[in-house]
């Protein structure tokens, strides 16, 4: 039995199945199989969804720990204190862990070579913002900020 391969939307992949003779159990692989693969997503459901709750209780911790330290980038005029406790305590850079966290968690659920480039792209831009700002870190606080790098990693 052949399986028709071509890039057909899920209405006509029913008009095929039935057009070809294909019986119901034949069906989900000839619908699998007439996706098109540039943007074939999981058909099977979302078992990466199921750490969305834990996910979210670590996004209030992060809240929390970070107070007024919360900022993206480089701010000059308002350095403020060091942050060194809460999340900042396991990781010097939580904030981007979390948005390398959310690309790859893009790609788990829509997973196409694009998110992959985007992924891949992301995930270099955010580590040189990190090695521009730890630059910055060491001009700024000096021996505190060095002593801080030697007790926590730069991700995780």
């Amino acid at each position: 039995m052949d399986i028709i391969y071509a890039e057909v939307s899920c209405s006509t992949n029913n008009r095929a199945i039935a057009r070809n003779g294909l019986d119901a159990s034949h069906a989900d692989e000839a619908k699998r199989h007439t996706s098109n693969v540039l943007w074939q997503h999981r058909q099977e459901g979302f078992p990466d969804t199921s750490l969305c709750p834990f996910l979210f209780l670590c996004h209030l911790c992060r809240c929390v720990s970070f107070g007024r330290s919360f900022r993206v980038g480089i701010d000059t005029d308002h350095p403020g204190k060091l942050a060194t406790t809460g999340v900042f305590a396991y990781s010097r850079n939580p904030i981007y862990v979390a948005f390398a966290l959310v690309l790859v968690g893009q790609f788990l659920v829509f997973s196409n070579w694009i998110l992959l480039v985007y992924v891949g792209a992301g995930i270099l831009l955010l580590h040189r913002q990190v090695l521009l700002e730890e630059e910055y870190m060491k001009k700024t606080y000096g021996a505190e900020y060095e002593e801080y790098c030697r007790r926590v990693r730069r991700y995780v």
